[in-house]
């Protein structure tokens, strides 16, 4: 297992699975990267808001897997009850509840497309920095 809590350098082409971390060998790009996302995590959303789960009490599943197969139509939406018209019930505007995961689901695309994106090294290609384990130990 790989610790890679300052970040890990793969070749992606030589090394499609990631297993070879080679950060040793390039530490600049490491700490360059390393600079880049701490600039970023300055500029995201942090919600304080506390929701209240719209599924029943009594699943024996994941709220988020039964909102998507009762609610979301097999897709992955919000979980919880809106408060911009009411919570008497779970997405009383469904037109709203639906654009709204679909805006989710383009965020999250939009995210990963953004960590390709700055995890490419012009000086270093085809090397890529892999700091994913950075967005998943997030607060």
């Amino acid at each position: 297992m790989l610790n890679c809590t300052k970040g890990c350098l793969f070749d992606v082409v030589n090394d499609m699975t990631e297993h070879n971390d080679i950060s040793s060998l390039y530490p600049e790009i490491v700490h360059n990267m390393s600079v880049a996302l701490k600039q970023y995590i300055l500029g995201f959303y942090s919600n304080d808001e506390i929701g209240e789960n719209a599924c029943p009490h009594n699943i024996t599943e994941e709220c988020a897997c039964w909102m998507a197969h009762y609610y979301w139509n097999g897709f992955f939406g919000p979980y919880q009850f809106f408060n911009i018209y009411d919570n008497s019930t779970p997405f009383s505007n469904l037109k709203f509840g639906k654009i709204a995961a679909l805006y989710l689901g383009l965020f999250h695309c939009a995210i990963k497309t953004l960590l390709v994106l700055l995890c490419f090294e012009r000086d270093a290609r085809p090397l890529y920095i892999s700091l994913l384990k950075f967005f998943i130990l997030l607060p």
